[in-house]
């Protein structure tokens, strides 16, 4: 595992392929920059001139601690599955709300392809702390290319809005 993060255990849960968790050192960054987000909206909503103060968030992620920042998951047959299915798949994120479960909104990223029957099949999911931008798609092909390295071929079309 690097410093900026790496991937940690891959296996299954009730038949879902565990692809991998991205653990990363910048949670100290993620959670700041939501924070300080959050204050802009906020400025423009009530339309106050209060600055940020990160300062509240010194000595609250502690250097030698790693942060589960990333889950991605697939389903277990998808390598088998991946050469009949049609040469486009569709991506999106969506934008989570908070939950008792999650301390974090972030987005969720599906990818889906079409198979011979016309129906739609899973080919990843990923559940990211952060948000739907260059950094989010890169992880979701990222967490595909781990599970399909041929993914990424000239031949393959992914329709997405980002």
């Amino acid at each position: 595992m690097t410093e900026e993060g790496g991937f940690a255990r891959k296996g299954s849960i009730r038949g879902v392929r565990l692809t991998n968790c991205r653990q990363e050192v910048t949670m100290r960054k993620i959670i700041p920059e939501q924070a300080e987000q959050q204050h802009k909206n906020d400025q423009k909503e009530k339309g106050t001139k209060e600055p940020f103060d990160a300062s509240i968030f010194e000595g609250m992620f502690p250097p030698d601690k790693k942060y589960v920042t990333q889950v991605s998951l697939a389903p277990p047959w998808i390598e088998a599955a991946y050469p009949e299915l049609s040469p486009v798949s569709m991506s999106d994120f969506a934008h989570c709300e908070q939950t008792k479960d999650s301390m974090f909104p972030g987005c969720q990223a599906s990818r889906v392809a079409q198979d011979s029957n016309l129906g739609v099949v899973d080919v990843m999911h990923l559940r990211l702390c952060g948000n739907e931008d260059e950094q989010g798609w890169t992880r979701l092909n990222e967490a595909t290319n781990s599970v399909l390295p041929d993914y990424d071929d000239e031949e393959q079309t992914d329709i997405m809005d980002g």
